[in-house]
């Protein structure tokens, strides 16, 4: 198949209309963002709010380079406009953003919904013994999961670049809030996060 031009730069997406809360769950590979984020989102549901779940990487698989936030963030305004006309005043986002450039691109699309970046942050040794297991298969199976079945090299190397991905967002300050992953499981970092989000910077 022949390939096709990308999409001319341009006022891309239109105008969403569709107001809300969006709570996005970021951070470095493996801290836990679709876990803690789907727990969330259940929590929201049981409590009786119709609220979308949305994985970035899942709706982003064109590995469209440097564009990939863009097309990203057309994609996500599109979901959103989708659950809202189907009730949805609730959206939970999971995804890796590293730039406060980026976050603007996905917040001016999805504008006027209301948008909570929570930064999840984890260790060395705990990102490395996530990986090691996202490696031997354990964990909700991901599509697209670049660890799963990975040999020890390859988890290795993961590892390092997580920590550094990690170590740049502390340093960037990125997001509205930071939580400490550490010394919870997803469901309780869920209920302490809660709806609406509450600070448990530290």
């Amino acid at each position: 198949m022949g390939r096709h031009a990308g999409r001319p730069a341009g006022p891309w997406p239109g105008t969403v209309s569709a107001p809300g809360e969006i709570l996005w769950i970021c951070g470095p590979a493996a801290v836990g963002k679709s876990t803690v984020g789907w727990e969330i989102a259940q929590l929201s549901r049981q409590a009786g709010h119709t609220t979308g779940f949305v994985d970035l990487q899942q709706i982003g698989f064109l590995h469209a380079g440097p564009d990939r936030h863009r097309l990203q963030a057309a994609n996500l305004a599109a979901v959103w406009i989708n659950f809202h006309g189907y009730g949805a005043q609730r959206l939970v986002v999971v995804g890796t953003v590293d730039q406060p450039s980026q976050v603007r691109r996905y917040t001016e699309a999805l504008a006027p919904a209301e948008v909570t970046l929570c930064r999840l942050h984890a260790s060395p040794e705990r990102l490395g013994d996530r990986i090691r297991r996202r490696g031997r298969g354990e964990g909700p199976p991901i599509a697209g999961d670049v660890l799963r079945g990975q040999p020890e090299l390859v988890l290795t190397k993961a590892h390092a670049a997580a920590v550094t991905e990690a170590e740049a967002l502390e340093g960037a300050g990125l997001g509205d809030m930071r939580v400490d992953t550490d010394d919870h499981s997803a469901a309780e970092l869920a209920r302490l996060i809660g709806w609406p989000p509450v600070s448990l910077s530290s």
